[in-house]
């Protein structure tokens, strides 16, 4: 069972919080500092890239979340380490090797 894929149930929190965002941020200096408004076609897009998510455990300690059709992963490593996968038309592997402490967050 560890290493099924584990589904959860987030893509309907997400949903609401990116409707949230959109209504709150968009319009131009909606932070008081100059931001640029969000527009409603960058809330749609993000709702399409996170309506599937999964958390992967992987059989080298680390955890995965894959989204979008799997075309975008993150990989926390057991050293701390973030790994970011995206495949397209060319896959590229990014990672972060620096380890971040709770408080650097």
């Amino acid at each position: 069972m560890a290493s099924d894929r584990i589904e959860i149930e987030l893509p309907n929190l997400i949903s609401e919080e990116l409707d949230e965002i959109g209504r709150d941020c968009g319009v131009d200096n909606w932070d008081s500092y100059g931001a640029v408004a969000i527009k409603p076609e960058t809330v749609e897009l993000a709702k399409e890239v996170f309506k599937d998510i999964w958390i992967c455990p992987s059989n080298d300690g680390s955890i995965g979340l894959s989204f979008h059709d799997e075309k975008i992963n993150l990989e926390i490593q057991p050293d701390g380490s973030l790994h970011i996968i995206v495949i397209s038309d060319v896959t590229f592997d990014v990672t972060l090797d620096k380890v971040l402490t709770k408080e650097q967050y």
